[in-house]
């Protein structure tokens, strides 16, 4: 199975997905290190170091069925941790892009992770519109 992980990190969701035999047709990370780490530790032409919200998904070149999209948006903006500016903080947006890629290569699934203050942000009105 074929999957394209977007918001890759270091690669720890992106092992377990390899472990689970899919094959990473990409893995894309805006953070040089960790795309750094990626290619040490995956097929480096699958890593694309880049900034999502510029990055269109006709350019991966990915003709292959696309089964799975996994990943995790920024969570700072919900985390209870963090600000919760939510989707007035511009990592709080992300996950339009996501649904971008969702929306063009059309998966059989998705995984996407995020934080439990997600769930309650601006009462429930966050998860409301991702959904």
């Amino acid at each position: 199975m074929n999957s394209i992980e977007l918001f890759a990190g270091a690669g720890g969701l992106a092992l377990g997905l390899e472990k689970a035999n899919f094959k990473h047709k990409a893995l894309i990370e805006i953070d040089k290190y960790a795309s750094a780490t990626l290619r040490e530790n995956f097929e480096s032409d699958s890593v694309w170091e880049s900034d999502i919200t510029k990055l269109n998904p006709e350019d991966l070149n990915i003709t292959e069925e696309i089964d799975l999209i996994s990943g995790g948006a920024p969570c700072q903006s919900f985390s209870y941790a963090g600000l919760r500016k939510g989707i007035e903080d511009a990592r709080g947006t992300l996950f339009y892009d996501y649904a971008r890629f969702i929306k063009y290569f059309r998966p059989k699934m998705f995984v996407f992770e995020n934080v439990r203050g997600l769930i309650n942000h601006d009462n429930g009105n966050t998860l409301k519109t991702i959904l």
